[in-house]
């Protein structure tokens, strides 16, 4: 069974649903900044003159870390949505503009998506260095061999996983929408 396309009405809900997940996102970021700083907070010692320093800090931002993670993906999964919708209003030329932006895209351009990344990949760095930070600044010894290591990996493994989504594009579809809603309009 063939689609039977937007009409004109579904059109206007496509293109105002484009933007309320455009907004989406830039809530998502701002919840992920908003939580870094509440975190990071919380977690400077509130001792002038900290005598240890244990897991709990680097644990934290373990924490942390897979919370701006989990954000990340979300704000990555709304931009999916975004593009199977802008997607389906080229496949059935009822969008001008998004004809035109998906022509844009083709080449090397910065965005939302790299922008929106970027703010992650700032977070999360400094998620990951901060209990070190925190310890050199105050000439404490972490007492957290496991945990130290557990957040250097899990910093690490979780800042290439987001460069390589949202700044090289390794595991962008782009293209399979569009041919997925031929595809379907063909049927």
């Amino acid at each position: 069974m063939a689609l039977k396309g937007p009409t004109t009405a579904d059109v206007n809900k496509l293109h105002a649903e484009v933007n309320q997940l455009t907004y989406m996102r830039f809530l998502v970021t701002t919840v992920a900044v908003t939580l870094f700083g509440v975190m990071l907070t919380w977690i400077v010692p509130k001792n002038s003159n900290p005598t240890d320093f244990g897991p709990f800090e680097f644990v934290a931002c373990i924490v942390l870390s897979f919370l701006l993670f989990g954000l990340f993906i979300l704000n990555y999964g709304l931009r999916c949505w975004t593009i199977a919708i802008s997607a389906y209003l080229v496949v059935f030329e009822k969008s001008g503009w998004e004809y035109d932006l998906q022509q844009y895209r083709q080449h090397e351009y910065f965005a939302y998506t790299k922008s929106f990344t970027w703010v992650f990949l700032g977070l999360n760095l400094i998620t990951a260095a901060f209990p070190f930070v925190l310890s050199a600044a105050f000439d404490v010894s972490a007492n957290s061999g496991k945990a130290a290591m557990a957040l250097a990996v899990i910093g690490t493994v979780t800042e290439l996983t987001m460069f390589f989504m949202g700044i090289l594009g390794v595991f962008q579809r782009d293209q399979k929408y569009e041919e997925r809603w031929r595809q379907l309009k063909k049927s």
